[in-house]
């Protein structure tokens, strides 16, 4: 509760002082946006982020990495809540815009490859081995292959930490 009445005054005070559209905004929007789900404020938290998220695209342009970054805050937010085809949305177009700005192999490619993979098998609608039985999904071969695709690296080995990558 402290923390999320500093990050209201923060949000407050921010808006005065910069306006609506501006990037602190955006950055305010999204630490009080990260507070409310900490708080278990899912709705409203995504209420925020989506303001962030229209803040950024209009700053920013709608591929950029900023854009990106509050799209997964989104998409865990609908992840959580059961609302998988929003966070599906939201990882796919986050994948495509970190493809776009760092075009190749890239971590922040991997991140949001990791976070589709995991919606797609939360996901009940996907067809099952056979005739009455669960698939079974191999996370970890799964999540290891995300990555060599994002960037190329091959891990073989749990658990799968990534040497050698980076973040810019």
């Amino acid at each position: 509760p402290e923390a999320e009445r500093y990050d209201r005054d923060a949000l407050d005070i921010t808006q005065s002082f910069y306006g609506l559209n501006h990037p602190a905004t955006a950055s305010a929007l999204t630490i009080l946006g990260r507070t409310l789900v900490s708080a278990g404020k899912s709705d409203e938290a995504a209420g925020m982020l989506r303001q962030a998220l229209q803040v950024e695209e209009q700053v920013y342009g709608k591929v950029h990495p900023r854009v990106a970054g509050t799209l997964n805050e989104l998409g865990k937010i609908s992840q959580q809540q059961g609302k998988l085809d929003d966070a599906e949305a939201d990882f796919r177009r986050m994948a495509d815009i970190y493809r776009a700005v760092y075009s190749g192999k890239h971590y922040y490619i991997g991140i949001a490859l990791c976070n589709l993979g995991g919606v797609l098998v939360d996901r009940k609608d996907l067809p099952s081995a056979g005739a009455g039985e669960t698939p079974i999904v191999g996370l970890a071969p799964a999540v290891a292959n995300a990555i060599f695709n994002a960037t190329g690296l091959r891990l073989r080995s749990l658990p799968l930490i990534p040497k050698g990558l980076t973040t810019g």
